[in-house]
């Protein structure tokens, strides 16, 4: 849990090589007592890094293998739909990678429907596939669990913006 915790703060910082270190230190202490969601959580995140320093080949490795750990967890599924829309945005590689991240944040929704993480990757998803009031409603519901959360906010700001509501934009830019 230590090294879980000290790599999300160190992603919060956008510190990725630290938080990447973390997360290994974490999943080597728990392959050693074999706890197999706790080694999905940690692949969970180093996946989520690795979208983030745009390896998304390795993102997919290591949320797959999660999934494969740990088959019902929705935050997996709501982290691949994050990376595949990152990678959709980056203009890398994308033939079918709008449609995956669709499966995945409606796999997310069904087995995690009140996760913030579930709420923001459904929002992604329906924001880059110009659905910008249902991603409105998602945003909007991830703010209502954790409003501290400045992406979000910018999120919501952006796709009000696509609906021509300027004033409410500008409250969360």
């Amino acid at each position: 849990q230590l090294f879980r915790t000290l790599g999300l703060l160190a992603v919060d910082q956008m510190d990725l090589k630290r938080a990447r270190d973390y997360f290994n230190q974490g999943l080597e202490i728990s392959r050693q007592s074999i706890d197999l969601r706790t080694q999905a959580t940690h692949l969970n995140n180093l996946g989520m890094v690795a979208g983030y320093q745009g390896d998304y080949l390795g993102a997919d490795a290591a949320i797959t293998k999660a999934i494969s750990l740990d088959p019902n967890n929705g935050i997996a599924y709501a982290y691949r739909a994050d990376v595949l829309s990152l990678q959709y945005q980056s203009g890398t590689d994308t033939l079918g990678v709008v449609q995956k991240a669709t499966e995945a944040s409606r796999e997310a929704q069904r087995l995690a429907p009140n996760a913030l993480e579930t709420h923001r990757a459904r929002g992604i998803v329906l924001e880059i596939t110009q659905n910008y009031e249902e991603a409105v409603n998602e945003f909007q519901a991830a703010i209502a669990i954790n409003a501290n959360i400045a992406d979000l906010h910018l999120a919501l700001g952006r796709n009000l913006r696509a609906l021509n509501e300027y004033a409410q934009a500008v409250e969360e830019f």
